[in-house]
């Protein structure tokens, strides 16, 4: 038997900000260990240690990952253990016992001193340019706005909402139960130098059916989600719902795990297509957008889509280089390490979660 290993954020660099939806899923735990005093790299290389611990008693563990440094995984959640391991400090808003874990005594802290100056250069590069990442974000979603003010213009409104009611019953046919539905609330993709990563094959590869919805801005995909989500959680089916990590007022994915199926936004910047059975195509252009509304308005939306990649593309060269004063900030952190210490750390963690 083999454990699942679940991996998504709960947090983005977003249009609004730093956005975090952690304590969304720490409802129902019990004991939060919170990494205190480390780098990123530290509380990513204790959640590498303590996921092969739990991997081997077959547990099924949720990997939370950074939206600074996107390859490190910074968070675990044990959830049929009631256990979550969080790196940095949160503003905890759920009724788990809090357990602090101080990292300092694991660095040579003469070495670090040496090394506050440019510790302090790079985690001040570190917040300016994210500062920056995030107005140019904010930009870019007002001219997403004009983007999308086209195509809600050309929405045949009577076709739209037969389109909704036909989805929700040919696709959500499922039969109500009596049980009261949970919701927790993600991200499946995040900002990285050069464009999105995301997990939606990790996050919906074992599902039975995934529906893949195409549009244009403005075209109902987000709208069409909600519908989904408030009629799978009416049915009493707990949903998980993922937050876009540019507009985190947009959904883009909905996934029903009882029902093993999911429905997402498989539009640019994380565009997808079919690839095996099961998966199926909801196009909201060609099914309630006014014909030949592209080509009726083509030298204004090659503007407006310039204009928009020039925003985002200068919000990602700014995380670009926020990310390379992380990477210096834990490089330094790295040589200042006792690993016998560290060792220590997880063994202890370990002991405690037992």
């Amino acid at each position: 038997m083999t454990s699942k290993i679940q991996r998504y954020f709960t947090e983005a660099n977003s249009a609004n900000g730093l956005v975090s939806l952690l304590n969304d899923n720490l409802k129902d735990i019990e004991n939060i260990y919170t990494l205190s005093q480390g780098s990123l790299l530290m509380e990513a290389n204790i959640i590498e240690s303590l996921t092969k611990h739990f991997n081997a008693q077959d547990c099924d563990l949720e990997l939370i990952y950074s939206v600074i440094a996107p390859e490190l995984a910074t968070g675990l959640i044990v959830r049929n253990r009631g256990i979550a391991v969080l790196g940095s400090e949160h503003d905890f808003k759920c009724k788990a016992k809090i357990h602090r874990i101080d990292l300092r005594f694991t660095f040579d802290l003469e070495m670090l001193n040496e090394c506050k100056q440019e510790l302090n250069r790079h985690h001040n590069t570190q917040q300016k340019n994210l500062k920056t990442m995030h107005s140019y974000y904010q930009k870019g979603l007002r001219i997403h706005d004009e983007w999308e003010a086209i195509y809600i213009n050309a929405i045949d409104r009577q076709r739209a909402e037969n389109f909704r009611d036909l989805v929700l019953q040919t696709y959500l046919d499922a039969p109500k139960v009596d049980k009261k539905p949970t919701l927790v609330r993600r991200f499946f993709g995040a900002s990285v130098p050069g464009g999105l990563t995301d997990f939606i094959e990790d996050l919906t590869g074992d599902l039975k059916e995934r529906y893949f919805i195409k549009g244009r801005p403005g075209t109902g995909k987000s709208t069409l989600l909600k519908a989904i989500n408030k009629r799978a959680q009416d049915l009493g089916y707990s949903t998980e719902i993922y937050h876009c990590s540019f507009d985190p007022k947009s959904l883009d994915m909905v996934l029903i795990p009882e029902l093993e199926i999911c429905f997402f936004d498989a539009t640019a910047p994380h565009e997808y297509e079919p690839i095996r059975e099961g998966d199926k195509i909801l196009d909201t252009y060609n099914a309630f957008i006014e014909p030949d509304t592209d080509e009726d308005n083509e030298a204004f939306l090659s503007d407006v889509t310039a204009r928009y990649t020039e925003a985002v593309s200068s919000g990602l060269h700014a995380l670009e280089l926020a990310t390379t004063a992380t990477h210096d900030i834990n490089k330094i952190y790295e040589k200042a390490t006792n690993w016998e210490k560290f060792d220590q750390v997880c063994e202890d963690l370990k002991a405690q979660m037992t």
